[in-house]
């Protein structure tokens, strides 16, 4: 129940909207007694009003412009002290008095008497077409007036007991005492029966008459035959009456969920009303008004919305004045045992009906009436223990329900709200933006004309130059958009505000001031304030003296923003490769501070020469050519190229030398030189080097002739990876038993203790299996263990013992024996996640094939670096990968035979062009001796080749007239390779055919044993040109004529004994 309820006060409004929860109200007028504001209406541009009584000695019609000078006294004739039914009409305002109907004259502003003799007073008035002012008086019959005496007379004199007399602006409906529902256009003929009980009913139950969208709509109560009767929600455009839902009665209970349906309420978009739930409790039928219901003006459209949890007070179900404004919320008062009565809201969903908010904390209720709503915001009189009865507003959440202004201070009541109130008699109205109200400050029972802010917008906040500044900086706040005066929440007032805070965040807000009203606060904008940062550290990763060519990385710490080097890059972590001095600065929020010590970093460019053995090259003959290095470092690499074009000593092995197949998929030499070729057509197996094979196959117990792989233990077992299986031989390779014949084998490794693993792949691939009985069973890992993929191509072991699986899905490394794996990716730096081929170097470094490069790793494989065509490789598809025991590293790709010997970081390519059987390169190992073996593969078939590991020295077979052999070198001196490649070179030439002892008239050079010796004694009848680098000698020289020496550079000859 209500805590406590004063008469007077009722909230309606048309515009204005508080957004802070203390606003002004501020008084208009102070009448020095009891004016008692009431019965407000919009007239003429200005607002009218009774006031008056009591210790007031002037009564009557007051108006307002708001002002307290505008605020006057109208008509205090005795007659006029308590007018009542108020309507403007034909741009008049009547009023009822004592036995006489007036109108204030909307052009002259004059109270002129309309027509007197009424028996009581007229009341229940509204406006028809024409300006028609229809009117009761005091009920009891139907009257018209167009403003004149002579105009102003009764249509149906005999209707008694009018009432919910409401229009549509052209017809109006009320309800008589035969309980007919009547309609009118102002005429006697005009004044018709809309609905009323027929012969087969005893009664027609007619109430909460509601004009909604233009049509009328009501609840009508039938009961036919004193029996069960049957409840409609009606709606009547003018032309059609017709039922929106209808429903029985329930027979037990003779009531039914509409039969107490006494008001609609009007939203933008629905016309809401409550039913009610029975139940039976100690024997006897109760009903509940929990039930909320809406229509939106079709049978479709009306239906329940929500069963509430709560009940909805009388005086709210049977209020005869309907809020103005409301939008798309309802908002209703609802009672329960936990909180009392209390303010609820609906969107016209069940799940959007709700209590908004306990505003009276506890189970004492608030009791929320007089509702009112503009933009979405509603206003309502409430009570607190606190605060009394006071306005509050509510934007339909919790947070957004507050209280305006504690009118007055304390638990007194500063409003007053009634439960009673008149469907004409308004205490609050809004005018020209603002709520004119009946309010009370204190405790002298004085009220007086209040009238609310028109609140000013909140002032919109700008900064200049930046929110974000350094210590010690001022910035400019600047509040625009507000016609009266700024106050900043620093005490400052003006539209600008120079500023200069200390470190850390700070919020600014202001509100503007317009005739005593002051907006909500704005926007808070936040200045952030950064100290000036330190200098970071910068700590290099090693050396700051590396190789040209190559990169280290300095690394600043200390700084908890944005590091920006002194080259413009920004990053805590900057990779250096150039002679430079470093230094970095910290910035925080734009603010930077000094820079860093330098750190000078040197980057050393190696120089590097070779030179050849001065040798002249006949045409024919076989010369074995020495490369001769300086300053070449301590494992150079050579190239050697004949005519540019780059060498290997090659001999390339097929089908006639053994081999099983001309296509070899890969190659194995074991410790004691024996060479195992796993190809298309077996397993071919040489003990003389490569020179000549014997190929095993099916018939000797393989899985299948197809043969990726091959392994030989320490126990010198000979393990096969075939497309059906893992294949064992323990006498030589003579015989073999197959494992797991289902699988595909696609790669096989067996550590010293003699555990297999077996990469498998193709349409049966399984992981990675695992065998500890010699190959009888096998325990397969996969992604589950950390595998990257069950598709494994190759699997090896480092030699720190971990376990490393070359998958379509990563490398996948184990330190555990295989149990767990941990995978890499193209994240970590790979060339891609498929990778084919895995070795790691006597140094521990990881390379590992793959699709997109050749990817090298020194940090245990936590990262990797990929290499490309741009550092040499033949191709970026790299199928297959070996080291050998100098560090050298083998690149088999789909382009060639790429080799290193500078770990990784410059290959040099060799193709078909250079002597390999073909540039699809799937298989590779390098015997101890250094001697290379290639497995190739083609369409036409290719075979193995075999090369010699290039040296310092090259042995030229066949020397060709005309060929220019050259070596390069890649040095290595102080551990950095060159960037730039020297080479040197040497000219095969041809010889004279033709030679007699002594007459040297056919000789035009001296080459290719073409020469003279010693004992010769020689005489030139023409010009003979001595080699570059060539050495001859004579006994003596004679000159005939036209004879001379030629000498090119190096070229000499000896002359004597």
């Amino acid at each position: 129940m209500p805590k406590a309820i004063r008469s007077g006060l009722y909230l309606l409004m048309l515009t204005g909207l508080f957004s802070q929860a203390y606003s002004q109200i501020p008084l208009v007028k102070d009448f020095q007694c009891n004016l008692a504001p009431n019965s407000f209406i919009r007239f003429n541009s200005q607002l009218y009003f009774n006031g008056g009584g009591g210790n007031c000695p002037n009564s009557g019609i007051y108006r307002t412009d708001g002002t307290a000078a505008g605020t006057v006294l109208v008509s205090g004739d005795t007659f006029d002290q308590s007018p009542t039914g108020r309507c403007v009409a034909g741009g008049h305002l009547y009023f009822g008095t004592t036995g006489q109907l007036k109108r204030i004259n909307g052009q002259t502003g004059a109270v002129e008497l309309v027509k007197s003799g009424f028996s009581v007073i007229p009341r229940y008035m509204v406006e028809i077409s024409g300006g028609i002012l229809l009117f009761s008086d005091n009920g009891t019959g139907l009257w018209r007036s167009d403003g004149t005496t002579a105009g102003t007379y009764a249509i149906r004199s005999e209707l008694t007991s009018i009432g919910q007399v409401v229009s549509d602006g052209t017809t109006a409906y009320f309800r008589a005492a035969n309980g007919a529902l009547y309609k009118t256009d102002g005429t006697t003929a005009g004044t018709v029966i809309l609905r009323q009980s027929t012969a087969n009913q005893i009664s027609v139950s007619i109430v909460g008459l509601t004009v909604w969208n233009g049509a009328l709509y009501f609840r009508e109560q039938a009961t036919p035959n004193s029996s069960f009767s049957t409840s409609r929600i009606m709606k009547y455009d003018g032309i059609n009456l017709v039922a929106l839902y209808t429903v029985a009665h329930d027979p037990t209970y003779n009531a039914s969920v509409l039969d107490a349906v006494d008001r609609f309420i009007p939203t933008a978009n629905a016309l809401y009303f409550f039913g009610t739930t029975h139940v039976v409790q100690a024997g006897s039928p109760v009903s509940t008004f929990n039930q909320l219901w809406k229509t939106d003006g079709s049978q479709a459209g009306t239906g329940q919305v929500a069963i509430l949890g709560a009940t909805i007070p009388s005086y709210f179900r049977t209020y005869q004045v309907n809020p103005e404004g409301y939008q798309n919320l309802l908002y209703f008062p609802a009672e329960d045992a936990t909180f009392g009565i209390e303010l609820w809201r609906s969107d016209g969903t069940a799940g959007g009906t709700f209590r908004v908010r306990d505003v009276n904390p506890g189970t004492g209720s608030s009791t929320p009436l007089d509702f009112a709503s503009i933009n979405g915001i509603c206003y309502f009189h409430a009570y607190t223990d606190i605060n009394g009865t006071e306005i509050w507003r509510s934007d339909g959440s919790s947070a957004g329900t507050q209280l305006v202004q504690d009118l007055w201070p304390g638990s007194g009541s500063g409003s007053s709200a009634s439960i009673s109130n008149a469907a004409t008699n308004y205490n609050s109205l809004a005018y020209n933006g603002r709520l004119y109200l009946r309010g009370q400050p204190d405790g002298n029972s004085n009220s007086q004309l209040y009238k609310t802010c028109a609140i000013p917008s909140a002032p919109t906040l700008t900064v200049s130059p930046s929110a974000s500044i350094c210590a010690g900086t001022s910035v400019t706040l600047t509040a625009s958009g507000c016609a009266g005066t700024v106050t900043w929440n620093t005490g400052a007032t003006g539209a600008s505000l120079i500023i200069t805070p200390s470190a850390g965040s700070v919020g600014y807000f202001a509100t503007c001031t317009t005739e005593s009203c002051a907006s909500p606060n704005s926007a808070t904008l936040t200045v952030l304030t950064t100290s000036i940062p330190t200098a970071p550290t910068i700590s290099p990763s090693g050396s700051v003296s590396f190789c040209l060519g190559q990169t280290t990385s300095l690394t600043a710490s200390g700084c908890a923003g944005v590091v920006r080097w002194n080259t413009g890059v920004t990053g805590n972590v900057l990779s250096i490769s150039a002679t430079e001095s470093y230094s970095a600065s910290c910035t925080i929020n734009n603010c930077t501070g000094p820079g860093s010590m330098t750190v000078q970093a040197t980057a050393i460019s190696t120089t590097a020469t070779v030179g050849l053995n001065p040798i002249v090259m006949c045409a024919g003959s076989s010369q074995t050519l020495t490369a001769t290095p300086t300053n070449g470092g301590t494992n150079p690499g050579y190239r050697w190229a004949r005519n540019r074009l780059s060498l290997l000593t090659v001999s390339n092995k097929t089908t006639t030398n053994g081999l099983g197949s001309a296509n070899v998929l890969g190659v194995y030499v074991s410790a004691n030189g024996n060479v195992y070729a796993s190809t298309t057509g077996g397993l071919s197996i040489s003990t003389d080097g490569g020179q000549s094979f014997v190929n095993r196959t099916t018939a000797n117990g393989l899985g299948n002739n197809f043969i990726f792989n091959a392994f030989v233990g320490t126990d010198g077992k000979i393990y096969a990876a075939t497309n059906a299986g893992l294949s064992i031989s323990a006498d030589g390779g003579s015989t073999f038993s197959n494992k797991i014949n289902t699988r595909t084998v696609s790669g096989v490794y067996v550590d010293g203790t003699g555990k297999i693993y077996v990469a498998t792949g193709g349409a049966t691939a399984a992981g990675l299996g695992i065998s500890t009985d010699g190959g009888n069973t096998f325990a397969y890992k996969t992604t589950t263990n950390g595998l990257g993929g069950v598709t494994v191509y190759n699997v090896t072991a480092g030699p720190d013992g971990k376990i490393y699986a070359a998958t379509y899905g990563g490398l996948s490394i184990s330190s555990d024996g295989g149990n767990t794996f941990v995978n890499r990716t193209s994240a970590n730096g790979l060339g891609t996640d498929q990778t084919t081929d895995v070795v790691v170097g006597p140094d521990g470094t990881i390379y590992v094939a793959t699709y997109g490069g050749l990817s090298i790793s020194t940090d245990g494989g936590t990262t990797f670096i990929n290499r490309t065509t741009a550092n040499g490789l033949g191709n970026n598809s790299v199928e297959t990968v070996f080291v050998d025991a100098t560090g050298t590293v083998y690149a088999g790709s789909d382009g060639g035979l790429s080799i290193s010997t500078n770990g990784g970081q410059m290959f040099v390519n060799y193709t078909t062009a250079s002597g390999l059987g073909a540039n699809y390169v799937q298989g590779l190992s390098v015997g101890a001796n250094g001697i290379i073996y290639a497995g190739t593969t083609s369409s036409a078939g290719s075979g193995l080749s075999i090369a010699r590991r290039p040296t310092n020295t090259y042995p030229v077979q066949i020397a060709m007239a005309g060929d220019v052999y050259s070596v390069s070198l890649t040095p290595s001196a102080d551990g950095c390779p060159a960037i730039a490649v020297v080479s040197a070179s040497v000219m095969v030439y041809l010889g004279n055919t033709t030679l007699r002892s002594g007459n040297w008239d056919d000789a035009t050079v001296w080459s290719c044993g073409q020469v003279p010796t010693a004992t010769d004694a020689i005489t030139l009848n023409h010009a003979i040109t001595i080699p570059a680098g060539f050495a001859a000698s004579v006994l003596r020289v004679r000159y005939g004529t036209g004879g001379q020496l030629r000498y090119l550079p190096g070229g000499r000859l000896r002359v004597g004994p």
